[in-house]
């Protein structure tokens, strides 16, 4: 059970000025971010959004937003209707929560960033999420390594190496921590396939269930 859902968005802003000012207009182009897999004009599962919301012909306000016309959605209020609050942050805001949220056991990505940030910037937690009042869950799907052009310059040679070589993870238990330990010189579809293996193996320990 949660009280609210927080969509956190970059610079390419649809998801926040549809949620929090009735907007769902396309931008006539799109903005190069630090945050790149999430740079989208009309985000592929707002359709989704319009038909939970109900009472609305969906298809049709997708075609009219897709045409680029001006579309208000001020009869259905996305905020109240579905619980949800949206942040926009920029790069500058997502650099900020790489080096702020960055320790020798967790560096985030940018797009697990531009979540971190929403939650400060929307006041769910002050300055750390273990300050928060409430338990605050963010949801990351990328590993930092992946945009290392990124991250490097943010948190520096040193902390880097250590977070890469770091095999220890409280989150997994003590016969599968070599799980996120990763070579600085692995390549990187090797590992993928590694991965993939030790986490059918994590799955399948009965020793890790109540069974």
């Amino acid at each position: 059970p949660f009280s609210k859902i927080l969509c956190a968005c970059n610079s390419n802003d649809f998801t926040f000025r549809a949620i929090t000012l009735c907007d769902a207009t396309k931008s006539s182009h799109m903005l190069k971010t630090v945050s790149d897999a999430i740079n989208i004009q009309v985000p592929y599962n707002f359709e989704r959004l319009l038909y939970f919301a109900g009472g609305v012909e969906y298809s049709l306000l997708m075609s009219q937003i897709y045409s680029g016309q001006h579309v208000a959605l001020n009869n259905l209020n996305l905020a109240q209707t579905l619980a949800l609050e949206a942040v926009r942050v920029d790069d500058q805001r997502t650099l900020e929560a790489i080096s702020f949220f960055s320790h020798d056991n967790f560096i985030p990505d940018p797009h697990t960033a531009v979540a971190l940030a929403a939650t400060q910037d929307q006041g769910w937690c002050n300055t750390d999420l273990r300050d928060s009042i409430s338990t605050v869950v963010v949801l990351a799907t990328a590993h930092a390594r992946k945009f290392k052009d990124v991250v490097l310059p943010v948190v520096g040679e040193e902390r880097w190496r250590t977070y890469i070589g770091n095999s220890s993870d409280p989150l997994l238990p003590s016969n599968h921590l070599s799980f996120n330990r990763i070579s600085p010189d692995e390549d990187l579809t090797l590992a993928q396939q590694r991965w993939e293996q030790q986490l059918r193996n994590l799955l399948e320990d009965a020793s890790l269930w109540d069974v």
